[in-house]
């Protein structure tokens, strides 16, 4: 947004309010984009509709908003409602804190279940067929948890009460799945 509080070239399609009832945008300077075209889905591109307008006849106001010739031009995706909603439920601090929680809990398993295991999408078909893919999933992540937490908890109690220990090393914990404990490091003075 410029200083006039109209918006600038880079301004970001957030500034400007979707009308659900209408279908159509209205810019922070008070003119109507309407839908001009709806693209379908291809191989490159998703699905979306494309907004505008012409209305803009002053080219001053044209300029302050858009470098494009024929004015302004917004791309609607099928999510952005979606995506409002939850821009606005996330303003509220305690819906911030929850999410925080929510993302430092689940979203690391879910990221080990697609990148080490290769879960990006099932491979048996029904819903029994796939609830038992997913629970051997699940089993699998379970037990290299517990195989890191054991092999951290005997790493340490091995480092506390090994003779290396007296001499000034101290073995590095790490509860991650892949932890090695053969790394020493030289404990402080």
């Amino acid at each position: 947004m410029t200083a006039n509080g109209l918006p600038g070239p880079g301004t970001h399609k957030r500034a400007f309010n979707y009308d659900e009832q209408t279908d159509s945008y209205r810019c922070p300077a008070g003119q109507i984009l309407l839908p001009e075209a709806k693209t379908r889905k291809t191989l490159n591109t998703r699905e979306h509709r494309v907004y505008g307008t012409s209305t803009c006849g002053d080219y001053d106001l044209r300029a302050k908003c858009t470098k494009a010739g024929q004015g302004r031009r917004i791309k609607r995706y099928p999510g952005d409602g979606q995506r409002e909603a939850l821009r606005q439920v996330m303003q509220h601090p305690q819906a911030g804190r929850i999410f925080s929680q929510r993302k430092a809990i689940v979203a690391p398993v879910f990221s080990s279940l697609r990148g080490q295991q290769g879960l990006n999408r099932f491979r048996r078909r029904g819903l029994a067929a796939v609830r038992r893919e997913f629970t051997l999933h699940v089993m699998a992540y379970n037990l290299s948890r517990a195989v890191a937490l054991q092999r951290a908890l005997f790493s340490f109690l091995w480092a506390t009460y090994s003779p290396r220990a007296s001499r000034g090393q101290l073995y590095a914990l790490d509860f991650s799945p892949g932890f090695r404990a053969s790394t020493a490091v030289t404990r402080a003075a």
